[in-house]
């Protein structure tokens, strides 16, 4: 028991392994996966998720910024990454420098990112992404091709992707609004000779609503690690959770009727109660929004949040479970004695997405990471990594369709 933290993330690769392949057993022969490990994989580590995707043969992954792309670089990840953010000026040079794919959103980008891999002597991949109605990122629409041509015209830049982002693809007629507007830029660029080798529209949530969205290319996070924003929806479709979220009981307390219960005394006891204090806290990730409301398990048992949650601990009533025992563990995320609680459960209380709950994880929570079965082959060299050869003309770089072809794995 001493060699337990205070609190700490499990983090099973062998879920994550399983997902994957059910993800890739699901979308059309030659359809493409990217897997998105932006925010520290969803708070679940970067570096382990995308070695154990790596060894999978993932044909790309994603990260929100450059900086996390250089560190996944600099831990000897070798698999395609793209950029799927917009990058600021001052974040160019590393990117290129580190054979990092990026998106571009606005048109003033082009010129920067030519003339930075034209500095670098490489011929540089890169994704254009297209506003279809999110009004965040991309390009307009209605000048996409005009974007296109002029990546096109630029000798140091080759286009290896374009894509667009649904807004809310929960709401169906929204998202085919986007979907067909999207068409309609696929269109112009196939008659004008300029559609690139990935088309990616479809996520997680989308790819199960529109099959039609998954095109040749499909940016996959939360079905990765199991994560599912409708808690109606939770069930072996989902895939399993990646993640487990635990701390210990680390003091008991037995209160009278009538007691109040931490900061400002929002709870007060209705009975004679006995109370768990948790060494995990709004720092660690657990929302104060979880205060009075919530649940975690103790030997397999639920037990209610109670009082408000702090900085450093989480008080739980434990009457109903009277064999609790400082040290017993706690489970926040996961699964104890044949009950669960998902991400999107916890999310449901504390009034926001799912995906937010792993990623908000603090620095004092202890990653414990566990693969119980062997990677599926050994990590390859990608293909898509040849895109930054370095350029004596264009003629030797090879045209955008041939360098295109290159990439078609990444």
């Amino acid at each position: 028991m001493s060699d337990r933290r205070r609190v700490w993330a499990e983090i099973d690769l062998a879920a994550l392994r399983a997902n994957y392949a059910r993800s890739r057993r699901s979308l059309p022969t030659g359809c493409g996966i990217t897997g998105v490990v932006k925010a520290d994989a969803y708070g679940h580590g970067a570096v382990p998720v995308s070695r154990a995707l790596e060894e999978e043969g993932i044909d790309q992954l994603a990260v929100g910024d450059a900086d996390e792309a250089v560190k996944l670089r600099d831990a000897g990840i070798r698999t395609p990454i793209l950029v799927l953010g917009a990058s600021i000026e001052a974040e160019i040079p590393a990117l290129v420098a580190a054979r990092v794919i990026p998106s571009i959103h606005s048109p003033e980008r082009i010129a920067h990112f030519a003339r930075e891999a034209s500095l670098a002597g490489v011929r540089l991949p890169v994704h254009l992404f297209v506003d279809t109605g999110m009004s965040r990122l991309g390009v307009n629409a209605e000048r996409a091709l005009e974007h296109l041509r002029a990546i096109a015209d630029e000798p140091s830049l080759v286009l290896v992707g374009l894509g667009t982002h649904l807004a809310s693809p929960e709401q169906e007629l929204w998202s085919r609004e986007q979907l067909s507007r999207f068409d309609e830029v696929l269109f112009a660029a196939r008659s004008a000779g300029l559609l690139p080798p990935r088309v990616h529209v479809a996520s997680s949530l989308p790819l199960d609503r529109y099959p039609e969205s998954s095109h040749d290319l499909v940016r996959l996070g939360g079905a990765l690690y199991g994560l599912h924003p409708d808690p109606s929806r939770l069930g072996p479709d989902a895939g399993t959770p990646v993640l487990a979220l635990r701390s210990q009981v680390i003091h008991l307390r037995d209160l009278p009727s009538g007691a109040p219960v931490g900061y400002g005394g929002t709870f007060v006891t209705r009975r004679q109660t006995r109370l768990a204090t948790l060494p995990v806290g709004y720092h660690d990730g657990f929302p104060h929004s979880l205060s009075n409301r919530g649940e975690v398990l103790v030997r397999g048992r639920r037990a209610p949040v109670v009082g408000r949650v702090s900085m450093d601990y989480v008080t739980i009533d434990v009457t109903e479970v009277p064999e609790a025992s400082t040290g017993d563990t706690v489970t926040i995320l996961g699964e104890d004695g044949g009950d669960r609680i998902h991400a999107a459960e916890l999310a449901a209380w504390a009034g926001t997405v799912c995906y937010e709950i792993p990623s908000r994880l603090g620095p004092r929570v202890v990653r414990v990471v566990r693969d119980e079965r062997p990677p599926a082959r050994s990590a390859t060299p990608p293909a898509g990594e040849r895109h930054f050869d370095r350029r004596r003309d264009r003629t030797a770089a090879g045209s955008a369709g041939e360098t295109g072809e290159e990439m078609a794995a990444g």
